[in-house]
């Protein structure tokens, strides 16, 4: 898979979210099955979450992006991503563990404040807290 297309998602894009960026992405790309995020944690920041370092594991879905160069844009502004110091998320490129073992590179929205105060999703997983 191609490494620059390939996006995790944990929270108000996976499929049966049901928010209306989940539905856009589902349009803009293929959905390549579930997966773990190794070392992270997952906070319920208000009705969306925030995913960061952590010592369990977030559950979530791949998307395989069909024209990444358009998409990304749209996904970034989605997050909050302004380049700037107060911007509640970052994307990087990390590592998931596919269902069936595999190990893939990913693209990943990070949460970058703080989280005291925020509620952690014990099971680190959005659609069954």
């Amino acid at each position: 898979m191609n490494e620059s297309a390939l996006l995790f998602v944990y929270g108000s894009l996976r499929p049966g979210a049901g928010h209306a960026m989940g539905r856009w992405l589902a349009e803009q790309g293929m959905h390549a099955g579930a997966a773990w995020m190794p070392q992270a944690a997952l906070y319920r920041v208000d009705w969306y979450p925030g995913m960061t370092g952590g010592t369990g594991r977030v559950r979530g879905d791949l998307f395989m992006l069909r024209d990444p160069v358009a998409a990304w844009p749209a996904l970034d502004a989605f997050e909050g991503i302004r380049r700037q110091a107060d911007d509640e998320y970052e994307r990087r490129l990390c590592s998931v563990e596919r269902e069936d073992g595999e190990r893939v590179t990913v693209w990943a929205y990070w949460y970058r404040l703080p989280v005291q105060g925020l509620t952690e999703v014990g099971s680190g997983d959005w659609l069954a807290r």
